[in-house]
């Protein structure tokens, strides 16, 4: 599968990177980068849940029933996290997460993953024109999450809280638009 990486060519505009299976990040290390191959005819669930590489995140908006949300006709994007970003959580983090008794702490860590509305790359562009390379959006947990340029890549933090890289191209999708995390983002 070819790998590509969403790319900050300026500040006022994005391009894709060279096809790559990985990247050095702004710290040196090696990043694998991501292109799932998506239908943009489907909607965001239906995507994911055929993502081999999110099922951890496909496992979780199931236990929540967010996945009802993200296969409806309202626009959202979606910050996924992939399985590597679950693997680097502590140990059973995300099995506590999937117990019944932390059903409501799972949809605020979920919906720190999602905004309502498409974020494209003509409007991810935009906003970070405007920002002088950062901006701000709300996730629907009414957290705030940050963008920012970090050399070819757009770095996502909630608050002031852990952050991430996005390592994938938008991915359109029916009633949104998909981008590929390295982190599991989490509400403050």
């Amino acid at each position: 599968m070819k790998k590509t990486i969403l790319a900050l060519a300026t500040l006022s505009t994005f391009a894709l990177a060279m096809p790559q299976n990985a990247m050095a990040t702004p710290k040196g290390k090696t990043l694998q980068v991501v292109s799932p191959k998506m239908d943009a005819t489907k909607t965001i669930f239906q995507n994911l849940a055929q993502t081999a590489d999110c099922s951890k995140f496909t496992q979780a908006l199931e236990a929540t029933g967010l996945n009802t949300l993200l296969q409806g006709s309202d626009n959202y994007t979606v910050f996924a996290p992939n399985n590597e970003a679950f693997a680097a959580l502590a140990p059973g983090t995300l099995a506590s997460w999937l117990q019944p008794e932390n059903k409501e702490k799972l949809v605020a860590i979920l919906k720190t993953h999602i905004v309502e509305g498409k974020l494209d790359l003509a409007k991810f562009s935009s906003m970070l024109k405007e920002g002088g390379g950062m901006t701000e959006t709300r996730m629907l947990n009414g957290q705030v999450l940050r963008l920012s340029s970090k050399g070819e890549f757009i770095a996502v933090k909630v608050n002031a809280g852990h952050g991430g890289l996005v390592i994938s191209k938008a991915t359109p999708q029916k009633n949104g638009i998909i981008y590929i995390v390295n982190r599991v983002l989490q509400p403050e």
